[in-house]
């Protein structure tokens, strides 16, 4: 992975690939965007104009109790072609980092953008003290269930874990794999240029996340971590 490839997504910052692509942390600006490819890609069956504004408006909303939101767009033109989002919740073994609406505009399909936006959630989930992700998929999305798989997510949880994340479980008519994936905060630092671990921790020092859920006191979490890169 180059250096370009490397870089952590702090607020306001951006990872540029060499597909004419750049991703990074949603602002509230881009939520109305969001909103609109979303209703696009999951809500097809709404032809008129007021229900189709209702839906993106109502996907829009709901943004602002993420975690995190990530975006994939155009360099030139600033065009929205895929987004992802993060939540996090209570796990008594940590907090659990719940990957939700991944999805990628119609003409950029089979580009790599879906598995860019899942990793680039992983690494916000790692390095904000999460130990585990999860999400659902579809049992017949074998598309989806592939690309999951290749990023070493595996299917099942034990039950405490499926019990943290039911609320997020689609509707009981539709049979979804729970899949899962553990996380380590250090490895992801670790991977990281020095520097670029520093900023992150400086970062988090100033900005503590507000929806984490850490069993540690967060600055004694940071603390640690910044010891042992520094040991490392």
């Amino acid at each position: 992975m180059n250096a370009c490839m490397k870089l952590m997504l702090l607020p306001g910052s951006t990872l540029v690939l060499a597909t004419g692509l750049r991703y990074r942390v949603a602002l509230p600006a881009d939520y109305a965007a969001v909103g609109m490819l979303r209703t696009e890609i999951f809500s097809p069956h709404l032809t008129t104009v007021g229900s189709r504004y209702l839906q993106s408006r109502m996907y829009s909303e709901a943004l602002q109790s993420k975690t995190a939101v990530i975006i994939a767009e155009e360099i030139a033109g600033g065009k929205l072609m895929g987004t992802a989002d993060l939540v996090s919740t209570h796990f008594e073994d940590g907090a659990v980092g719940y990957v939700t609406n991944v999805c990628v505009h119609s003409q950029a399909r089979r580009r790599g953008i879906g598995a860019q936006l899942v990793a680039e959630l992983e690494e916000l989930a790692a390095v904000r003290g999460l130990t585990t992700l999860a999400l659902h998929v579809d049992h017949t999305n074998q598309g989806a269930i592939a690309l999951y798989l290749a990023r070493d997510f595996v299917v099942g949880g034990e039950e405490r874990l499926r019990a943290a994340v039911a609320e997020f479980e689609g509707a009981a008519s539709v049979k979804q794999h729970l899949m899962t994936k553990q996380l380590d905060v250090l490895s992801a630092l670790q991977q990281r240029e020095p520097e670029e671990a520093d900023i992150w921790l400086d970062n988090r020092s100033r900005q503590p996340l507000q929806r984490s859920s850490f069993k540690e006191d967060e600055a004694k979490l940071i603390r640690d971590l910044r010891s042992r890169l520094d040991q490392g």
